[in-house]
C-alpha cells in the first residue's frame, strides 16, 4: 500500500496562533518565574552580545538550545569538570556541564508548560478539517514539539500511534506520527520502575526502549519535571542517547532510544514508493543537515531521476517564497509550490486534490 506523508513544520502550528521558533523564546520568557529568568539571561547575553532584555530581541530558541548542547559537549572535551594533564591551563570555555544541563532543563520545562497551556484553547475548524481528511495508514512527520495534531485526532476519534515498529496491523489502522525532534509529552527515565513511582500504568506508554515514555493525557504535571524532557534542537550534531542518571559519570552507560528508531523509520518510509507527500510550513533549514540528507538521499534522488514523475506527488505549502530554493535543491523542480499561509488554503481542493 502506498502511503501519504505529511511533513509539518513551524508554519503549520503558526496557522493556529502558535509562535514560530523565532518568537517562542519571547513567549516563554514572558511567563517564566523570576528565579528561572535569572538563570537563563546571563548566558543569553554571553551567546548573543546584542541581546537586551528590554528590547525583547530574543534569538531563535532552537539555535540557543543548539548552542547549549555544543557548549555542554565542549565542557566534556576540554576537561572542565576535572583536572587533566592534557589541559593544565584554564580552559577557554568556563561553563561546567551541570550548569548547562540545568539551563537546558529549565528551558524544556518552560516550553512544555507553554504548549500544554495552549491546548486549553478550542481547536480551530481549519485544523479539524485537516485531521478529518487524514486516513488510516497516513504518516505524519512533525518537527513540532506541540500536541496540536494529537489533540485534534483524539477529539474527533481517530487512532494514531508513535510506535515505528509496533503491531503490523497499526500500519493500516492507525495514523503514524513520527517526531524526530521529540515531543512535550515524551520523557526519558532510567527505567519503567522509576516512572511507576510517580504515575499510574494507564497514564503513560512505554516506547519499547525501556527508557522513553509518552503521556497519554493532554495536561502537564509537575512530576514530569523530575525527568529528562525528550526535546532536541535541529542542529547538525545530534545525539540520540541519554546517560543513565544513576551512572552519569560512565560514558559507556548510554542506551539507544526512541528518537534513534524514529530517524531510521523516517529513512525507510521515505525509501518506499509513496502516493503523495505534502510539506506544510516546513522550510528545510540549512543547519538541520540530518533531515536534508535523508530527504535528498531517499525521496529527492528518486524524484529527480523519474522524468515522468507527477509534479502533484510532492506539494509544498509555505508563505515564504525564499523557501522555494531549498526545495529545488532537494527535489529539482518536480513539485508544486503553493505560496500561501496554511490557514488560507482550501483543505479539500488545494491539499487533498479532491477536484483533480
Amino acid at each position: 500500500m502506498k502511503r501519504r506523508i505529511f511533513v509539518l513544520g513551524a508554519g503549520f502550528s503558526a496557522a493556529y496562533g502558535y509562535p514560530t521558533v523565532e518568537k517562542l523564546f519571547e513567549k516563554i520568557m514572558e511567563k517564566a518565574p523570576e528565579e528561572k529568568s535569572k538563570e537563563i539571561l546571563p548566558l543569553l547575553s554571553e551567546y548573543y552580545p546584542h541581546f537586551d532584555e528590554k528590547y525583547k530581541n530574543y534569538p531563535n530558541i532552537e539555535e540557543f538550545l543548539g548552542f547549549l548542547q555544543i557548549d555542554k559537549e565542549m565542557s566534556i572535551s576540554t576537561g572542565r569538570e576535572s583536572s587533566s594533564p592534557l589541559f593544565p591551563q584554564k580552559p577557554i570555555y568556563d561553563h561546567d556541564r551541570k550548569k548547562i544541563e540545568k539551563i537546558e532543563k529549565i528551558l524544556t520545562v518552560l516550553i512544555s508548560e507553554y504548549f500544554f497551556e495552549q491546548l486549553n484553547q478550542p481547536l480551530p475548524s481549519h485544523l479539524k478539517n485537516f485531521c478529518e481528511n487524514l486516513k488510516e495508514g497516513d504518516v505524519i512527520i512533525s518537527f513540532n514539539w506541540d500536541l496540536l495534531v494529537e489533540k485534534c485526532l483524539d477529539e474527533i476519534g481517530k487512532k494514531y500511534s508513535y510506535f515505528p515498529w509496533g503491531d503490523p496491523s497499526d500500519r493500516n489502522t492507525k495514523i503514524l506520527i513520527l517526531k524526530p525532534h521529540g515531543s512535550i509529552n515524551w520523557i526519558i527515565a532510567d527505567s519503567k520502575e522509576e516512572i511507576e513511582k510517580f504515575f499510574k500504568k494507564e497514564e503513560f506508554e512505554d516506547f519499547g526502549d525501556g527508557r522513553t515514555f509518552g503521556f497519554k493525557n493532554f495536561e502537564y504535571r509537575k512530576e514530569q519535571e523530575d525527568f529528562i524532557h525528550c526535546i532536541i534542537p535541529p542542529i547538525p550534531y545530534k545525539k540520540f542517547t541519554f546517560p543513565l542518571k544513576q551512572k552519569e559519570e560512565k560514558v559507556c552507560e548510554k542506551v539507544p532510544g526512541h528518537l534513534e528508531v524514529i530517524w531510521r523509520k523516517i529513512w525507510l518510509t521515505l525509501s518506499e514508493e509513496t502516493e503523495k507527500i505534502y510539506f506544510i510550513g516546513y522550510s528545510f533549514p540549512k543547519y538541520d543537515l540530518h533531515i536534508r540528507y535523508i530527504f535528498r538521499k531517499t525521496l529527492g534522488i528518486r524524484i529527480c531521476k523519474e522524468e515522468k514523475n507527477d509534479p502533484n506527488s510532492v506539494k509544498v505549502i509555505n508563505p515564504d517564497f525564499l523557501v522555494y530554493a531549498n526545495y529545488v535543491y532537494i527535489f529539482g523542480k518536480n513539485f508544486i509550490f503553493i505560496n500561501s499561509k496554511f490557514e488560507n488554503i482550501n483543505i479539500k481542493e488545494d491539499l487533498f486534490n479532491q477536484n483533480e
